[in-house]
């Protein structure tokens, strides 16, 4: 045991005393280090993140009466399909033009590098089952979060727009019907209503009661 010390205590002070010895090129090599370190971080261009995430369940979980209705969103089968239309002109030039990213007489190039660096910020993943996250990187910091926020509606409403369509016609059509119906249940009641008016002492109720007063009469006679 004491000799397994010993050893110890002398590769501890053979360390030691290697390290006294370099300890100028080991001072040396962190000065270094943390100015080149310094130098190249002051040198590199800052960047700032912000993200947001957006819930988007499917219509039959929030309303079972709506399942044969609106159409399934399956996130995570068009993954790539949502990420390519994230990243379409169309979206794009809609949340510039939103935010006024667009100088006055800019040309066709210079707005399509305003699309394109607004396009390398954006990044989209799913976090959860129906979880979409959505990060903006920008070297701005000036309406990031605007601009994010417009991002998410803009996207949102074109990955909804399919079931909104479909349950807006559907809500069209079952109005068109339900007045229908509506239009022939009042033509009914309506005719009723006169057939009683013409006919009122073959109903039921009155054809019992003349029965009753004819019994009464042969009874008297």
């Amino acid at each position: 045991m004491s000799s397994k010390i010993n050893e110890l205590s002398i590769n501890a002070y053979c360390m030691l005393a290697a390290g006294w010895r370099r300890r100028k090129v080991v001072l040396w090599s962190i000065l270094v280090f943390t100015i080149v370190g310094f130098i190249v971080g002051a040198s590199m261009p800052t960047t700032y993140m912000t993200d947001t995430s957006i819930l988007i369940q499917e219509p039959a979980l929030i309303n079972p009466f709506l399942k044969d209705l609106a159409i399934s969103t399956q996130l995570k089968a068009r993954i790539e399909g949502l990420n390519s239309l994230l990243h379409s002109r169309y979206i794009l030039y809609q949340v510039a033009t939103d935010m006024d990213m667009f100088s006055p007489g800019m040309t066709a190039g210079a707005r399509g590098g305003v699309l394109q660096k607004l396009s390398n910020g954006l990044k989209m993943g799913m976090v959860g089952e129906d979880l979409v996250q959505i990060q903006y990187t920008s070297d701005n910091p000036e309406n990031m979060a605007e601009t994010l926020q417009r991002v998410a509606v803009v996207f949102i409403g074109n990955v909804l727009a399919p079931q909104v369509s479909s349950i807006s016609n559907s809500r069209t059509f079952l109005q068109g019907q339900l007045q229908k119906r509506k239009s022939d249940l009042d033509q009914a009641e309506q005719e009723l209503a006169d057939y009683k008016s013409q006919h009122a002492d073959e109903l039921p109720s009155r054809f019992a009661s003349h029965v009753e007063h004819r019994h009464k009469l042969e009874m008297a006679l």
